[in-house]
């Protein structure tokens, strides 16, 4: 998939508790999520980025992600490799492609129980590369991004309110991690 553009929908995932990721990409180039809001998920994430390149979150809205009682919520933007359906439950090519070049900007996330951006599955041999969280605003959170086994990652220009965590890097599969720049974030 290539030359993709989803702008100005509403996702309402009324509370529900059920496994529900309404934007997800694989093997993807140049797809973009603009002016969207996402509200009222619990479990899984609301964009999912898996193996892809030159992808874009631009001026969107997350609401309440993770409050509703029996819920599992990990990350709301996600990225991760295609290693297999554990990774990417849909139909993609399973072939670990890693993501580079992706950029969640100008975003605005409230009221978020667990990531607003971030991973969780990891492979020794594999890195998504230049990863971009900027200038976006961020209150009542858990975490702000919660990654590992990243190479070059810009985290700068965020504004956060009332966030339990702004940035944990983790190593994930213990390879260490490289070239992470945190700079010109207003944390409180």
């Amino acid at each position: 998939a290539s030359h993709i553009t989803i702008e100005g929908i509403t996702f309402d995932g009324v509370n529900t508790v059920n496994t529900i990721t309404p934007v997800a990409f694989a093997h993807a180039t140049d797809c973009k999520v603009i002016n969207c809001t996402f509200k009222n998920f619990n479990t899984w994430h609301n964009i999912e980025f898996n193996g892809c390149n030159y992808c874009y979150v631009d001026h969107c809205t997350f609401l309440n992600y993770g409050l509703t009682s029996g819920g599992s919520p990990t990350e709301v933007i996600q990225i991760d490799y295609c290693g297999g359906s554990e990774q990417y439950p849909w139909n993609c090519k399973y072939d670990n492609t890693t993501c580079d070049h992706i950029y969640i900007r100008n975003c605005d996330f409230r009221d978020i129980v667990g990531a607003c951006f971030g991973n969780h599955s990891f492979n020794s041999s594999l890195r998504h590369n230049n990863i971009y969280f900027e200038n976006n605003y961020l209150v009542e959170v858990d975490y702000g991004v919660f990654m590992g086994d990243i190479n070059n990652i810009f985290i700068r220009y965020n504004k956060t309110e009332k966030v339990r965590m702004f940035v944990e890097c983790k190593e994930g599969s213990g390879q260490g991690l490289f070239n992470w720049y945190i700079e010109q974030n207003d944390v409180d």
